[in-house]
């Protein structure tokens, strides 16, 4: 093989990205899952691979807390972490569909994300979710209640409890 070949065959190599680490786990039934914290009442939970669900027996109005892990390629969290796409703009496009909504940046480990707050009125309900992403990987969590301090409640209780153990150190 010529020295061009193999210059170009190693400009080739190098430009082809390197392999995301992502979550440290993909599986959400690998979980150890405390029930104990979550506000409003018992919590009873189901978990699949790439999914978790938390519903509250015995709570005034409907209580869950839905945990989702998955991907996303298309660049978001790129624009995120270097600023093209601030948590204000992201808050700006958020009130421009619920006016009450409101956002906050979420950080666990290496994951960037946020977490809403909103009302969800044909339901009588409220609801909180976390978004988090690392390297393509993300896990959403949506919490919904009767009130909005309680899904919020409930969506920092998973953010503490859930998203450590599948972000990883």
């Amino acid at each position: 093989m010529s020295f061009r070949l193999w210059g170009a065959a190693a400009l080739v190599l190098l430009s082809v990205p390197a392999a995301a680490d992502g979550f440290a786990t993909r599986d959400l039934s690998s979980l150890s899952v405390d029930t104990a914290g979550y506000d409003g009442g018992a919590f009873v939970f189901r978990a699949a691979p790439e999914r978790l669900m938390l519903v509250c027996n015995g709570c005034d109005a409907m209580t869950a807390v839905d945990v989702i892990i998955g991907t996303n390629t298309d660049g978001t969290e790129g624009r995120y972490r270097n600023g093209d796409t601030p948590i204000e703009e992201l808050e700006a496009i958020c009130q421009s569909r619920e006016p009450e909504c409101r956002m906050q940046a979420v950080e666990v480990g290496d994951a960037v994300g946020w977490q809403t707050t909103y009302p969800i009125a044909k339901m009588g309900l409220q609801g909180s979710t976390a978004y988090l992403m690392r390297d393509g990987d993300t896990l959403t969590i949506r919490s919904v209640a009767g009130d909005g301090a309680r899904a919020k409640a409930n969506a920092e209780e998973a953010l503490s409890k859930i998203a450590p153990q599948v972000v990883g150190p």
